[in-house]
């Protein structure tokens, strides 16, 4: 995710949070192809 934001990616990420833990369970590329 980091590497994908260093590059310039317009990045979505979707955060799942249960128990007080966050975890990411999707990530999107929005940028131009």
């Amino acid at each position: 995710i980091k590497d994908g934001f260093g590059e310039g990616k317009d990045l979505v990420v979707t955060v799942m949070t249960a128990m007080g833990e966050e975890q990411i369970c999707a990530l999107k590329d929005i940028g131009p192809k």
